[in-house]
């Protein structure tokens, strides 16, 4: 039978070393120590082979899949989706002509590290990038034609990654037009890919909004039994309702009295973003401070302290919880506020400046900030207060 989140999360380890399995060759290892990973097994060339596809969490169960499920397209063109030679930095980085794809696209990534590109917008643009590496990596860049570049991007489709897809062509764009302003190619040919592709499907974060059914979700987190620094991240989460990705990496200088000041590199925006602390977020933040103040991070991990939490980990306590995906995740807790503060007759430009959303004009944007922070702390205050009645009794 599949696995679910709940069972994952509650495997317990034993004294040896066992393994459940998903279908399919996906199957994940439980060590004595606790750590689960997750394998695939395959067979190519008559041959029985497995590959290791990650750790859980960090790697979750639905990615975990997706693995598989590209590892299957491969197989059905005859190609090892693993082979044991074949690591990506070797793929990225090979000896190559000034012209071809791979030295481009590695110049332009090298460009963009020097504007200051966060690390992770550049793991997900290598992520990409390594999809088009087999077929074009080697060829120059002024002979490519968009029907070389289709193949790539249709058999993300096939998977059903339509937004996958739609970034890798806008990806291959900028490469392309890199390569036009160094006199390596004469235009870019995605241009003609437009049509060619499926929309993306509109991507919504599910998110839970009637009063009544954010009260039940704040008793949930006020009765999490697991590790504090997860419950501390949703109860912050639930009274701050920043990004996940901005809460997760938190640290200890970040905050000081009733303020916290998430730097501008951890921001979409890439604006530094000021969060007035209400007085229930402070409570929350001194209950934690003793237990997490000496690692730096506000949430470490529970056995890699140097670590923060993984992307997942709110997600997991979410599913313990008894919320699944289709009905509240991290980023909802953003929807959940934004519609109840709309609702109940906020300044909905203070809303969208707690939220993060900058106008267009950046002069405007920075004066908004400043001049939206007396009100904001008083929004957030309220939203604290709200969230304890709505739950019948503070939580934290």
């Amino acid at each position: 039978m599949p696995l679910t989140e709940a069972e994952l999360a509650g495997i317990e380890p034993r004294t040896k070393r066992f393994r459940i399995s998903d279908g399919g060759g996906l199957f994940i290892e439980i060590s004595p120590t606790g750590s689960k990973t997750w394998k695939l097994a395959y067979r190519f060339n008559g041959k029985q082979r497995s590959s290791v596809l990650g750790v859980y969490p960090e790697l979750g169960l639905e990615r975990a899949r997706r693995f598989r499920e590209e590892a299957k397209v491969a197989l059905r063109k005859q190609i090892d989706p693993f082979p044991k030679k074949r690591t990506y930095r070797k793929k990225y980085e090979p000896k190559a002509t000034p012209d071809t794809w791979v030295a481009v696209a590695r110049e332009y990534r090298d460009r963009r590290i020097r504007q200051g590109m966060a690390d992770l917008t550049r793991k997900k643009m290598e992520i990409l990038l390594e999809k088009t590496l087999p077929s074009i990596g080697s060829l120059p860049v002024a002979e490519l034609k968009p029907t070389d570049l289709l193949p790539i991007l249709r058999e993300q489709e096939a998977l059903g990654y339509f937004e996958n897809a739609s970034r890798l062509r806008t990806l291959m764009g900028q490469i392309f037009r890199f390569a036009v302003a160094t006199g390596r190619a004469e235009r870019d040919v995605t241009q003609d890919l437009k049509d060619a592709l499926l929309p993306p499907k509109p991507k919504h974060h599910a998110a839970i909004t009637d009063p009544k059914e954010v009260g039940g979700l704040m008793r949930s987190i006020k009765g999490y039994h697991g590790d504090p620094a997860i419950k501390a991240a949703l109860q912050l989460i639930a009274l701050t309702f920043t990004r996940p990705g901005e809460l997760r990496m938190a640290r200890w200088d970040e905050f000081e009295g009733d303020t916290w000041t998430i730097p501008e590199a951890r921001m979409k925006s890439k604006r530094k973003h000021v969060v007035p602390l209400s007085r229930q977020a402070r409570e929350v933040l001194e209950g934690l401070r003793p237990i997490t103040e000496p690692y730096g991070w506000l949430f470490p991990q529970k056995h890699q302290r140097q670590r923060a939490i993984s992307a997942g980990a709110l997600n997991s306590a979410l599913r313990r919880m008894g919320y699944n995906s289709d009905e509240h995740v991290p980023h909802g807790f953003r929807t959940m506020a934004s519609t109840n503060l709309n609702e109940n007759g906020w300044n909905p430009d203070w809303v969208e400046a707690q939220l993060a959303h900058v106008p267009r004009n950046k002069v405007r944007a920075a004066y908004n900030a400043a001049q939206y922070l007396d009100g904001r702390r008083e929004m957030m205050q309220w939203w604290a207060n709200w969230l304890d009645e709505a739950s019948d009794s503070p939580w934290n």
